[in-house]
């Protein structure tokens, strides 16, 4: 089992929201680290300085939860906007099939960036290109839905999950028969 690795938005111009989430995240453990970022390069390199390394010398990261500025369709780490009307803008989002684990998990916790249209686009998209699962907020985050480990177990249900959608989409399916042989 990987790290959890929360990455918190470090704009020029300091933002109390995230200010006060990396407040709240003091708990630095083996399972769980937190890091700040201004850019993409900057998330690339909190990628790769994470210990432990797989077999693949890949970062082991089990969930990397980004927590930057959103809203539907739109996210942006620190001073980089990485998805813009539901469009992958910066490389570095499809750069993480090379930095992550395939079973990682990716959650871009940004208010309300799966909401409307835009959002459902951006979901789609950013599930397109990426080969680990993701998730995206359906609401307003605020600095209390944070905690010592990042974002609070009960509040996942302010999240869209590739998970959910692709359980949902299986059991929509009609199941298939076999033809007899």
């Amino acid at each position: 089992m990987g790290i959890h690795l929360t990455v918190i938005s470090y704009p020029r111009l300091i933002h109390p929201m995230f200010e006060e989430v990396a407040s709240a995240a003091n708990n630095q453990s083996d399972e769980h680290k937190f890091v700040r970022c201004q850019d993409g390069n900057g998330l690339r390199l909190a990628i790769k300085n994470s210990k432990p390394r797989g077999p693949d010398e890949r970062p082991e990261v089990s969930v990397l939860d980004l927590v930057g500025h959103g809203r539907p369709g739109y996210f942006k780490l620190g001073d980089e906007v990485l998805i813009d009307d539901g469009k992958i803008e910066s490389d570095v989002i499809r750069e993480l099939n090379e930095l992550l684990p395939p079973d990682a998990t990716v959650r871009f916790l940004g208010c309300l960036t799966g909401t409307e249209d835009t959002g459902l686009r951006m979901f789609s998209a950013v599930r397109k290109v990426l080969q680990q699962k993701i998730a995206v907020s359906t609401d307003v985050l605020h600095p209390w839905h944070f905690g010592q480990t990042g974002l609070v177990d009960t509040y996942r249900g302010l999240l869209l999950s590739s998970d959910v959608q692709e359980a949902a989409t299986s059991l929509a399916e009609p199941p298939r028969h076999r033809q007899p042989g």
